[in-house]
C-alpha cells in the first residue's frame, strides 16, 4: 500500500507544475487504471481456474486404473495397461484420447496443447517395470504357468521372481539350474523381451542348463514339468503376453526384494523351498554322494555292484531327487571309491547291494532274452505289457513295471532310438 501511494505521490510531485499532465494522471487513476486492474484480476482468476482444472484433468488421466500408460525409451514403444493386460499402443492413439478428453471440457480447450504436452512428458517418465499389476493379471500369468509348466504356484512365483531379479541385475552371483528341455522356452522369453528392451534387460543372466562344478551354496534348482519341451503349451501365451509376464516378474522382484527373499519366506510351500534350495542345503559333492549311498545302497557281504549298474542307480537317484547331473563320471567314481570297497580289475563295488537293482535285473533279462535289432517300433507301454506277460510266464509274482522305469533302463543300458520319450525304434520282439 505504501509503495503504491509513494509511486503516485512521486508522479504527482514530478509533474506538479504541469496541469495537463496532472489532469491525465487523475483520469488514468480514476478510470483507466481500475479497468486495467480489473482485466488483470480477471486474467489471473481465469489462469488459476485453468491451472486447477488442468491439474485435475492430468491427475485423473494419469491415475485411471483402467487406462495406464507407460513408455519404453530404448525401443520408443508406448504401453497401455487396462487392469487386465499390458499391450503396446500407438502414440497417436494416446494423443487422440487426451485431446478427446480435453474437448469435452470447454474450460480446458484453450490449454489443450499445453495439457497434452504435460501428459505425454509424464507418460515418458513412467516405467512399466515399476508398475503394480492387478490381481487379475497376476493370476492370469500364474494360471498359464501352473500346472502345465510348473507343478506348484509357489514355484511359478519363484521362477517369475528370478526373471525379475535378472531384469534388475540382482543376485547375479547365483546360479539357477534348469533342465535343457527348458532352453527353447527361455530363449523365446528372451527374444520377446528384447523386442522391447533390446539387451538392456536380460531375463536369463543366471540360468544354466548343466551343472559345471558350481558352488553348491550359490545354486538354485527350478524343475519344470516334461511338457515344457512342447511349444504348443507355451508359445502362443509367451508371444501374446510377454509384457504381462515381465510386469508380474518385476512386481514380484520388488515385492519380495529378491527371489531368494521369496523362497526363504515362511509362506512358501516347504516342499518347493527344499527342492529349490537342496544343493545349498547339501553343501558339497561329497555330501551329495553320501545322500545317494545312504538312500540306495546297503552293506552286503559277498555281493557286488558293477559300475554300469552303479551309474544307473546314481542317475535314478538324481531323477528321484529332481537334481541335475552333479558330477562327471571320474569325480563320481573317486567319491564312491572313498566310501565303498572297489575292485578296479572288475570295475565293481564290493560288499554292497541295492534293492533298486532287483527290478532292473529282470527288465534287463527280459530285454536280452526277447528283443533284437530290427526295423520295428514299439511304444514303451507295449513293452511294459510284453514284460508283464514274460514275467507271468516265468511264474513271477512281480509282473509289472512302470513305463518311466522301463524307459530309464532301456536308455541307460542299450543303444536304441527313442522318439518323444514314448517310442522305441529299430527293435523287434522274438
Amino acid at each position: 500500500m505504501e509503495r503504491v501511494q509513494a509511486a503516485v505521490a512521486s508522479l504527482y510531485q514530478k509533474y506538479s507544475n504541469n496541469v495537463e499532465i496532472i489532469d491525465k494522471l487523475v483520469v488514468y487513476t480514476e478510470q483507466k487504471l481500475p479497468e486495467f486492474l480489473a482485466a488483470c484480476a480477471q486474467r489471473q482468476q481465469r489462469k488459476e481456474i485453468l491451472e486447477q482444472e488442468s491439474e485435475l484433468f492430468i491427475h485423473s488421466f494419469m491415475n485411471d486404473p483402467m487406462r495406464q500408460y507407460f513408455y519404453i525409451p530404448i525401443s520408443d514403444i508406448y504401453v497401455q495397461y487396462n487392469g487386465e493386460h499390458y499391450k503396446t499402443i500407438n502414440e497417436n492413439d494416446i494423443l487422440h484420447t487426451i485431446l478427446s478428453g480435453i474437448s469435452s471440457n470447454k474450460t480446458l480447450i484453450a490449454w489443450k496443447y499445453k495439457i497434452k504436452t504435460t501428459i505425454m512428458k509424464r507418460i515418458k517418465e513412467r516405467n512399466m517395470l515399476f508398475s503394480i499389476p492387478e490381481s487379475h493379471t497376476i493370476q492370469f500369468v500364474l494360471d498359464r504357468l501352473t500346472p502345465v509348466l510348473l507343478d506348484k504356484k509357489d514355484k511359478a512365483k519363484y521362477f517369475l521372481s528370478v526373471i525379475g531379479d535378472n531384469v534388475f541385475k540382482k543376485n547375479t552371483g547365483l546360479i539357477h539350474l534348469l533342465s535343457p528341455q527348458c532352453k527353447d522356452f527361455v530363449t523365446l522369453l528372451l527374444e520377446k523381451v528384447q523386442c522391447y528392451y533390446r539387451n538392456t534387460h536380460r531375463i536369463d543372466t543366471t540360468f544354466k542348463y548343466k551343472y559345471y562344478d558350481y558352488d553348491y551354496h550359490k545354486c538354485r534348482i527350478i524343475n519344470f514339468s516334461s511338457s515344457v519341451h512342447v511349444p504348443d503349451y507355451w508359445e502362443s501365451f509367451t508371444k501374446s503376453h510377454i509384457l504381462d509376464i515381465v510386469a508380474v516378474a518385476a512386481h514380484y522382484s520388488h515385492r519380495y526384494e529378491s527371489a531368494d527373499g521369496y523362497i526363504r519366506s515362511h509362506d512358501v510351500n516347504d516342499e518347493v523351498r527344499k527342492e529349490v534350495l537342496q544343493l545349498d542345503i547339501v553343501g558339497n559333492s561329497s555330501a551329495a554322494v553320501d545322500g545317494f549311498v545312504s538312500a540306495y545302497l546297503q552293506e552286503s557281504n559277498g555281493l557286488s555292484v558293477h559300475w554300469t549298474d552303479m551309474y544307473y542307480l546314481w542317475n535314478h537317484y538324481l531323477s528321484a531327487k529332481k537334481l541335475p547331473n552333479l558330477l562327471f563320471i571320474k569325480s563320481l567314481k573317486a567319491h564312491l571309491q572313498k566310501k565303498l570297497g572297489y575292485d578296479a580289475g572288475k570295475d565293481i563295488y564290493t560288499n554292497v547291494s541295492s534293492l533298486y537293482l532287483r527290478g532292473i535285473k529282470t527288465v534287463k533279462e527280459f530285454w536280452e532274452d526277447n528283443m533284437a535289432v530290427a526295423d520295428d517300433e514299439f511304444e514303451v507301454s507295449e513293452l511294459c505289457s510284453l514284460y508283464a506277460k514274460h514275467m507271468t510266464e516265468q511264474g513271477s509274482a512281480n509282473v509289472r513295471v512302470a513305463a518311466p522305469e522301463m524307459l530309464s533302463v532301456i536308455k541307460h543300458f542299450y543303444r536304441v532310438h527313442i522318439v518323444d520319450q514314448k517310442h522305441i525304434r529299430g527293435v523287434s520282439c522274438a
